[in-house]
């Protein structure tokens, strides 16, 4: 999308984003003047020690939180202060969240957890478009097996599924490897790398720098303001 001189209009941005708490009245500031823009079809990470506020930053792009002060616009639209209505249909439309404990339902199939999404969309659950998803990340052999009988690299392959089953424009990765091993950490990068290649955009918010270099663009945030 461009705007009317012909620029690039970014998918997702911030501009002078504060996030405060109150503790009586002494205010907090977790993110300051946060200025960021992100574009269609990036691959980047935003990384920073714990307490650093790229985990808040996440949850503000992803609709889970809301600045304080500030503006963020998706898609050159204003959406700093929407109702929770129109937040949770755009959360479910536009992102697909993906979590370092996997946050699958352990009575539920694979298949069925892949599904949860179109469900909470009132969307039919169209079993070509849940297999898909299953095939895309190499888990659909698993679609009929509980979290229990499935490997952490299995589990967070089906949270994968999860997150790209409604077709979201972004999916938002908070320490997707963090509860993994080496080298299924590898393999949950290179997939994530695969679904970027084919056109999906794509931010990991991590602690750690191997993850980060495998991005194609890195944020650094400390003490709640991007330093780099």
């Amino acid at each position: 999308m461009s705007d009317s001189n012909g620029n690039l209009t970014p998918l997702i941005e911030c501009e002078n984003l504060d996030k405060a708490y109150y503790l009586g009245k002494e205010e907090l500031l977790v993110l300051k003047h946060v200025n960021l823009k992100i574009y269609k079809g990036e691959y980047m990470s935003i990384m920073g020690s714990s307490g650093s506020g790229k985990s808040t930053l996440m949850n503000i792009i992803g609709f889970l939180d809301r600045p304080t002060r500030g503006v963020y616009r998706l898609n050159g639209k204003d959406v700093t202060n929407l109702t929770d209505d129109e937040e949770s249909i755009i959360r479910g439309r536009e992102i697909g969240f993906v979590y370092q404990t996997f946050n699958l339902l352990p009575r539920n199939t694979a298949y069925e957890n892949v599904a949860l999404p179109l469900f909470y969309q009132n969307r039919p659950a169209d079993r070509n478009v849940i297999m898909h998803a299953l095939e895309t990340v190499g888990i659909a052999d698993r679609a009929r097996h509980r979290p229990n009988e499935l490997s952490g690299g299995q589990r967070q392959r089906v949270a994968i599924a999860r997150a790209l089953v409604a077709s979201p424009s972004l999916i938002l990765a908070d320490e997707p490897t963090g509860a993994l091993d080496s080298r299924t950490s590898e393999e949950i990068m290179e997939l994530f790398t695969r679904l970027n290649d084919n056109g999906v955009t794509v931010i990991i918010v991590t602690h750690d720098p191997e993850v980060a270099h495998k991005t194609r663009r890195v944020v650094r945030i400390k003490d709640g303001r991007i330093t780099e």
